[in-house]
């Protein structure tokens, strides 16, 4: 599906026909009218940038087919507030920048092979997860390096184990996350910690 294929239409719902391998930038951005879960065919393997950002109407399941391999740079920005967990196919080790920026989920974050965040910049108020509501414990991957700035500000987990492999964890990446409660664990390699990192997380109580 080429890029801006469905720009700004008014499609109420799609049913992706099997082999399809990839939605292209800015495919079905902007379909404030499309509605209910997502669900890809198992042939996937590629979502580029913006493909369904700002689709503000799907609130139901998002479900990622286990042949997806890239998903790009805000490819489900403030796509409206999807419902139960997000599981990171096991093929996908590359998340887009704010790929999943305020996109709602109400369950579990899995993040399976993902080690690269995507890149994130100071006071832009923008992150990999900023603002998804997950709960349960975050487990970082091992091989992640860093962290970027912000991307899990904002979000709802109640513990957090990171890998031993991390040396950066970038300003705000934690901040605000009310529900973070008891320990965490900094890794031995972390040479930097940013500003506010875990600013207002006020039910932490080791590190």
């Amino acid at each position: 599906i080429g890029s801006y294929a469905f720009y700004k239409t008014k499609i109420t719902g799609i049913e992706f026909y099997d082999y399809l391998q990839y939605i292209e930038n800015e495919a079905f951005s902007y379909c404030n009218s499309l509605s209910g879960s997502l669900a890809f065919p198992e042939s996937l393997i590629y979502i580029g940038d913006n493909a369904f950002s700002h689709c503000r109407g799907l609130t139901g399941r998002l479900e990622l087919p286990s042949s997806l391999e890239y998903i790009g740079d805000y490819a489900f920005y403030m796509a409206g507030s999807f419902v139960g967990d997000l599981m990171i196919p096991e093929k996908t080790t590359k998340l887009g920048s704010c790929a999943f920026h305020e996109s709602g989920f109400t369950g579990n974050l899995y993040l399976n092979n993902v080690t690269d965040f995507g890149e994130a910049h100071s006071g832009t108020n923008t992150g990999c997860f900023y603002g998804c509501n997950f709960k349960g414990e975050l487990v970082i991957p091992e091989g992640t390096l860093t962290l970027p700035c912000a991307c899990f500000r904002n979000t709802g987990f109640s513990s957090i184990k990171l890998p031993s492999s991390l040396k950066t964890i970038d300003e705000e990446v934690f901040m605000n996350c009310p529900r973070l409660t008891g320990e965490i664990v900094i890794p031995n390699e972390c040479i930097s910690i940013g500003n506010k990192a875990f600013y207002q997380c006020n039910q932490l109580n080791k590190i």
